[in-house]
């Protein structure tokens, strides 16, 4: 598991730019060629037959045994616009130096049919998250809280319907007793929860393109005050690679 670092960091908020549309964690290599770092990505298999990573940017060609269909996580690649064979043909990207760095675990999520979650057994405080994309029905996310030697943690994520296409989600974590008393605030790493996309597809439309999540974690204490609300909100979550 990598540290959160500052890289690591800018390159998450760049993550949810690309999610946006906006530009990438670009390298300098020259006016064609592009470099990404710590890109969230799912294994897949292309209508052609070839194993491509689903990215916020395309699908990439990635032909490795050692992931199998829907597995997630993060890569580091090269792009270089002139050299893209497959693209025209296929829509496929050819990627340079593309490198698994780490495998990402994930959990389902759950949509609920009450106002609130019942938190029992979840209520480890969080400190911050930040929130990727969604790629083939999972949603990445980075969590942020205290951490302790040898500790075991566990992700819950909840959404409820207030709207069409509209949802507030829930975050919590649970977390084993601490091995050590010394803590520290390090980043936890990614978690990717899978969604069900039957959940957004509101009456006959199944092709809607985004949803918007209002995203609460949960910090301690009872009440609205044990939830704090990201400051983005509401997120505008895009469907890539469905």
């Amino acid at each position: 598991m990598r540290k959160f670092t500052e890289n690591s960091k800018k390159c998450a908020l760049v993550v949810l730019c690309a999610a946006l549309g906006l530009t990438g964690c670009l390298g300098g290599e020259g006016s064609n060629t592009q470099t990404f770092v710590d890109i969230p990505a799912v294994m897949g298999e292309h209508t052609s037959g070839r194993q491509t990573l689903a990215t916020p940017y395309g699908e990439i060609l990635h032909d490795n045994s050692e992931l199998g269909v829907g597995d997630c996580v993060l890569i580091d690649f090269k792009l270089d616009s002139d050299n893209q064979p497959l693209y025209a043909t296929e829509g496929i990207l050819s990627a340079e130096d593309l490198k698994v760095t780490t495998k990402i675990e994930h959990s389902p999520a759950t949509l609920i049919e009450e106002e609130k979650p019942d938190t029992t057994g979840f209520t480890f405080p969080m400190t911050d998250y930040a929130t990727a994309c969604v790629l083939k029905n999972k949603l990445f996310v980075i969590f942020i809280h205290q951490m302790f030697k040898n500790q075991e943690v566990e992700y819950r994520l909840e959404l409820v319907k207030t709207a069409e296409y509209t949802y507030d989600a829930y975050l919590m974590t649970s977390s084993s007793e601490p091995a050590s008393g010394v803590t520290t605030y390090l980043d936890r790493g990614w978690h990717v929860f899978e969604l069900s996309r039957k959940w957004f597809s509101e009456s006959t439309d199944t092709t809607y393109p985004y949803i918007f999540l209002s995203v609460k974690y949960f910090v301690g204490g009872e009440g609205e005050n044990a939830w704090r609300s990201f400051s983005g909100n509401p997120s505008k979550i895009y469907w890539y690679q469905q």
